[in-house]
């Protein structure tokens, strides 16, 4: 039973995460700056980062622990899958926490500056880069999230 409800938790968390990135990456982000003027788009996405990144602590929280479990149960440790969801976390721990807040305050510098000079102020080269690492960083969990179901899919042989 105890078994059971650590592979339950640990496919809810793996699937939410993947699922919240995809939908949040593929969906809501394109609409919002499809279908928003661009600065209420722009207003739009970044109210949503703070949860979007709480769901990816809870959900690599859950995997980790649900993993040391089953560990604990089966007597050894799925290395492999311990690693990416550690490498899971600390990407999406780094750009919420590191990369966020700088991006956010660049934005705010540049939105102080006229117009005409934003596009090639070095402020918007510096935001560019921030905003590039985290979109990587975003497509480097879904890949590795993507992975873990794999790998799940693999042992259950489903």
């Amino acid at each position: 039973m105890l078994s059971w409800t650590l592979q339950f938790f640990y496919l809810l968390g793996l699937v939410v995460w993947v699922g919240g990135i995809s939908f949040f990456s593929f969906f809501t982000t394109p609409m919002a700056f499809r279908y928003l003027p661009r600065e209420i788009g722009s207003q739009f996405i970044s109210h949503i980062f703070p949860n979007y990144y709480l769901m990816a602590y809870i959900c690599g929280t859950i995997l980790i622990f649900t993993s040391i479990g089953e560990s604990i149960l089966a007597k050894q440790v799925p290395w492999i899958r311990v690693a990416l969801i550690c490498l899971m976390l600390g990407s999406s721990v780094y750009a919420g926490r590191v990369i966020l807040p700088k991006a956010h305050q660049l934005k705010v510098q540049l939105k102080a500056l006229e117009e005409s000079i934003q596009a090639t102020h070095p402020i918007k080269k510096r935001f560019d880069t921030l905003h590039f690492r985290s979109v990587i960083l975003n497509m480097a969990v879904l890949i590795m999230g993507i992975a873990l179901i794999g790998i799940l899919s693999w042992r259950l042989r489903i």
